[in-house]
């Protein structure tokens, strides 16, 4: 086999890569530097899914207690996560949880937002 046959097949190789990545939902790593860059399918993963942590669920929760304190719904809210998940405090929250209580509480705060604007719009 030639070098240039061997170039061929190898390019060839390294495009069909990148369409299956690109066809996933990643990116190509170093295509626009020419493809001297290489990555692995786990580093693609991990940069594509950031880790939520414990404090970032922490914050959620605490940002949803706070902004809604009229007849306590935010904390009631809080609470009602925590225990969804096992937990009676916010410092017990764990990595492998943080992701769906974040979720919840986003949800959550989404939804007694919608409520308080409701509300306003009533009072005219």
């Amino acid at each position: 086999m030639s070098i240039e046959q061997a170039l061929e097949k190898l390019t060839a190789a390294v495009e069909a890569n990148t369409a299956a990545l690109l066809k996933s939902g990643g990116t190509a790593a170093g295509s626009s530097s020419g493809g001297t860059k290489t990555s692995s399918t786990k580093s693609t993963a991990a940069k594509s899914e950031p880790k939520v942590t414990p404090e970032a669920a922490t914050t959620a929760l605490s940002k949803l207690k706070d902004d809604f304190t009229v007849d306590k719904k935010g904390l009631a809210k809080a609470k009602e996560i925590l225990a969804k998940y096992g937990f009676a405090k916010m410092a017990e929250i764990t990595a492998d949880k943080a992701a769906d209580i974040l979720a919840d509480a986003d949800k959550a705060y989404t939804e007694l937002k919608n409520e308080a604007e409701a509300s306003e719009g009533d009072d005219l």
